[in-house]
C-alpha cells in the first residue's frame, strides 16, 4: 500500500527497481515486527502477552525502528529529489521506498502491538479448546446428562 501509493499519485511506472524496492520494504517491515515481537516475548517470559507488556516492548524498540527508518528515508531523498539525467530511472524506486518505510514504521509502532495481543489471545483460546479433557470429567458429564456411559472393567 504505502510503497505503491506515490507511484499511483505521480503516474510513475512500476519498474524492476520499484519491485526491488518493495522487496527491500518487506525485509524492513519483517525486521521491525521481529524486534517488537521478540522483545514482547522476552518480557512476558511464558506468560500472556498483555497490552502492558506489548506496549512496553514497542516503546523500548521504537528508537531502533525509527532510526533505521530515518536512515533509509534520508538515504533515498537525493534519488527522489534528483533532476539530473537518469533520475527518472531512480525516482520511482526512491519514492516507493520512502513512502513505504514511513507507512510501515507507523504501522509497526501503532497497529502491530494490537495485533500481537489479539493473536496471543486467539492462540490461547484455541489451545484451551483443543486441550484434551480428563476422562473422569467427561464420564461425569455423561452421567449428569442422562446419557448412558459404558461400564468400566
Amino acid at each position: 500500500g504505502g510503497g505503491m501509493l506515490p507511484l499511483v499519485l505521480t503516474g510513475m511506472p512500476v519498474s524492476l527497481p520499484v519491485l526491488l524496492g518493495l522487496l527491500l520494504l518487506m525485509a524492513i517491515v519483517s525486521k521491525n515486527a521481529i524486534l517488537v515481537i521478540d522483545r514482547a516475548q522476552r518480557l512476558a517470559k511464558s506468560g500472556a502477552l498483555t497490552p502492558r507488556v506489548v506496549l512496553r516492548a514497542s516503546t523500548e524498540r521504537a528508537r531502533p525502528i525509527v532510526m533505521t527508518s530515518l536512515a533509509m528515508i534520508m538515504g533515498m531523498l537525493p534519488a527522489a529529489l534528483a533532476s539530473a539525467e537518469g533520475a527518472a530511472f531512480r525516482q520511482p524506486l526512491a519514492l516507493s521506498v520512502i513512502c513505504g518505510v514511513a507507512v510501515s514504521t507507523v504501522l509497526s509502532l501503532v497497529l502491530l502491538p494490537s495485533l500481537i495481543v489479539l493473536a496471543d489471545r486467539a492462540g490461547r483460546a484455541l489451545r484451551s479448546k483443543a486441550a484434551p479433557r480428563p476422562r473422569a470429567a467427561m464420564q461425569g458429564r455423561a452421567q449428569n446428562s442422562g446419557t448412558p456411559v459404558a461400564a468400566q472393567p
